[in-house]
């Protein structure tokens, strides 16, 4: 029997999914349609999404199968204005759910369809929904809810949460079509003219996303020859187009609930927020929430962390959306729009904040960088030692001390929240587990003077850091967090 029942299998719904199936939670995933959806809708998968992506084990087939960008050009009123580099790669929504839903399915699940949310109410314990498809009316319970079915969210309508924000004046149309013409197939591509907007993303198999903005918007739904005027006049000359494979219309209505979380029923991706849809925003944040909530909920279901790490939740994601909830006016904006968001939670309250410490501090993302196994000789890399359900508390240092020894023994009462690694400069070093040959990872994380401690969450993000010989405060953090820990019995 399930014990999380997870509304919705988009992108959102179908990441979280597999992260709580990974890390040992029964879960069930229902959603409304019928069939998986095929339209393309999002493309754009930012850099912290494609390293979920590998912690997931399913990066490869996005790498295979999109369109990466390095750069984005924009043009204003025809002429050159800005290139600014990016890491995005350009895959459509169908294909999207499609990879991440094979993944589910190898985990042995699979998404229950045509099945409506009807009614919820919970109590301290638990969930009740009641539930309807072409089988019949069914009621069941659950330890959390999380509803991740986008913007007509049922679940938020259940819980009658505010979905606070306004509609800009700007409409969008929207085509995936064949275009002949000359424009980098390894960019984006912003075109400014009479204040309108035209925006070029190249996909596979030949295709591009196109998206004009229009002040006043589209009286009906646009055609062909609406996108061919568009590029027309902003300076794209095409030599040929083939036939639309998808054309569909919106207006820019950014909006956000005030709290993502009610109790044991949770919000995360398009049913918590949405953004404009000139950029990558809302399914990468969509994703960034399923990561966020998958971990903390598992650590509280299968271990009873204190109800501030699950509740942190709403702190950090809510924080986040509200940051990126703005108008899309000037060229910073639609560039930043499309360039990935710097996220940090060092105001978070599952953050250690000790004062002044090298970069990373806690609250950032730990940067990644490549190491060799001692035990094999193998290749690795930093994001490799949380792909799990654990923190990984990174040891920095030169030589095997008294406060590394101490480190290693006192850790044991955190066994089932936490790894120790041990990364040295010099393979010699008694009982380390990495070298970092060149020192890159050591200059990546401040690392180079006196031996250092960073435990890194399993999302990536630093919770705490720290001069070894002080390593006892990592170890109250711990405690205060997660609650203390009696050391695993060996076997």
């Amino acid at each position: 029997m399930a014990d999380v029942l997870v509304v919705g299998a988009g992108p959102t719904g179908l990441a979280l999914a597999i992260q709580l199936t990974r890390y040992g939670v029964p879960v069930r995933i229902i959603d409304l349609l019928a069939e998986p959806m095929r339209e393309s809708r999002a493309v754009g998968i930012q850099g912290r999404s494609l390293a979920l992506f590998e912690r997931m084990e399913v990066a490869a087939p996005f790498l295979e199968c999109g369109v990466r960008y390095r750069e984005v050009f924009v043009h204003s009123d025809r002429r050159p204005m800005v290139r600014k580099q990016v890491e995005l790669l350009a895959l459509p929504q169908s294909e999207t759910e499609n990879i991440l839903g094979e993944r589910l399915r190898a985990l042995g699940k699979q998404v229950d369809r045509g099945v409506r949310l009807v009614h919820l109410e919970q109590d301290v314990t638990k969930v009740r929904v009641h539930l309807r498809s072409a089988e019949g009316e069914s009621d069941a319970e659950y330890a959390y809810v999380i509803g991740c079915d986008g913007a007509n969210s049922a679940v938020r309508f259940l819980l009658d949460a505010q979905f606070a924000g306004e509609a800009d004046s700007e409409a969008y149309a929207l085509a995936d079509v064949a275009i002949d013409a000359d424009f980098p197939r390894d960019a984006v591509s912003l075109h400014l003219t009479g204040g309108n907007l035209v925006a070029l993303f190249p996909l596979p198999n030949d295709l591009v996303r196109v998206i004009v903005e229009r002040d006043g918007g589209f009286e009906n739904l646009p055609t062909l020859d609406d996108f061919r005027s568009a590029l027309y006049l902003s300076g794209i000359q095409a030599r040929s187009y083939g036939e639309p494979l998808w054309i569909s219309q919106l207006a820019a209505t950014q909006r956000r609930v005030t709290v993502s979380s009610h109790g044991r029923v949770f919000l995360a991706g398009d049913a918590a927020h949405t953004f404009s849809p000139v950029g990558a925003q809302g399914l990468n944040t969509g994703l960034q929430d399923a990561e966020n909530l998958a971990w903390k909920l598992a650590l509280t279901y299968r271990f009873g962390a204190l109800e501030t790490v699950l509740a942190s939740y709403t702190t950090e994601r809510d924080a986040v959306a509200a940051r990126l909830m703005r108008k899309i006016r000037s060229v910073q904006d639609r560039i930043a729009a499309i360039d990935e968001a710097a996220v940090n939670y060092e105001r978070s309250p599952i953050v250690r904040r000790p004062g002044h410490t090298p970069d990373p501090a806690p609250g950032a993302r730990a940067p990644d960088g490549p190491l060799v196994r001692l035990s094999d000789g193998g290749e690795t890399n930093v994001f490799a030692l949380f792909a799990q359900l654990k923190h990984a508390l990174v040891i920095f240092t030169y030589r095997r001390d008294q406060f590394v020894h101490e480190t290693l023994l006192e850790m044991q009462r955190h066994a089932e929240i936490a790894d120790v690694y041990i990364v040295t400069r010099d393979a010699s070093v008694g009982g380390a587990h990495f070298l970092d040959t060149n020192g890159a990872v050591f200059r990546a994380f401040g690392a180079e003077g006196e031996p250092q401690y960073v435990l890194i969450r399993p999302d990536g993000y630093v919770a705490a850091r720290g001069a070894l010989r002080d390593y006892r405060a990592v170890l109250a953090y711990l405690a205060a967090t997660f609650g203390v820990r009696q050391p695993q019995q060996s076997t």
